[in-house]
């Protein structure tokens, strides 16, 4: 008999927190954010809930970091396996900013989700644009200006450090895990503009025009009317 109330207490639970998030989502889509965030605010077990809170703080006027983040991180316990609600994480942390040693420790939080992600999904386009970005960091810090116009990594689709240093080999290998981990990422989601810039900005500072054009036409059948995609398209040819 308790399990039976124990049921029925639950599903009641659950079908309460679907009208919230249903009425909330409505709330939402009408403009109403604070209404949408007043809904859903109390359903602390429904995972939709709060990653709707999440969307609300983080997305909308409402803006409060800290909030977001609590419902997002909330949402992922309540639904650890959910592609959608790591990716927003991934998202988030990218959009935080610190000292030096907090961002280094937010960069590594960053590597552990987007491992995470590629764990579930080997071709999540967001998590592999985290890898990617990570490297292109690396690969932009360590090669100089001068290098770059000398040995030109990739140029032209397939070049590379030849007889070149140690330190040059680790710069070769993080510019062709950027290039590789962003083509990837357009390759699994094409509508995703930041990747097309973060690929065609690698291979414009590599000179790598051959690639840079090939990767801005395809953002142009991808996004016709992305501004960026024609600006990059003329800069390429």
């Amino acid at each position: 008999m308790r399990c039976l109330l124990l049921l029925l207490l639950l599903a009641c639970s659950s079908a309460q927190a679907q009208t919230a998030v249903v009425q909330a989502q409505a709330a939402f889509d009408s403009g109403n954010f604070a209404l949408a965030a007043e809904l859903v605010s109390s359903e602390q077990e429904s995972a939709a809930a709060q990653f709707l809170l999440w969307q609300l703080y983080a997305q909308t006027p409402l803006d409060d970091r800290g909030r977001a983040g609590r419902a997002l991180s909330r949402a992922i316990e309540l639904d650890p396996n959910n592609v959608a609600y790591r990716e927003a994480q991934l998202v988030h942390l990218r959009k935080r900013r610190g000292t030096r040693v907090q961002n280094e420790y937010l960069e590594l939080r960053r590597r552990d989700l987007a491992g995470d992600l590629l764990r579930i999904d080997s071709t999540n386009a967001v998590a592999h644009e985290e890898v990617g970005l990570v490297a292109a960091r690396e690969f932009y810090e360590q090669f100089g200006r001068s290098t770059l116009t000398e040995r030109r990594p990739g140029a032209g689709g397939g070049g590379d450090m030849g007889g070149a240093t140690a330190d040059a080999r680790r710069v070769e290998a993080a510019y062709r895990e950027a290039a590789e981990r962003f083509e990837q990422a357009i390759r699994s989601a094409p509508e995703h503009a930041s990747s097309y810039r973060s690929l065609l900005g690698l291979y414009a500072r590599s000179e790598a025009w051959t690639d840079a054009l090939r990767v801005a036409r395809l953002m142009v059948r991808a996004l016709p009317d992305n501004a960026d995609a024609r600006l990059w398209l003329g800069l390429a040819e």
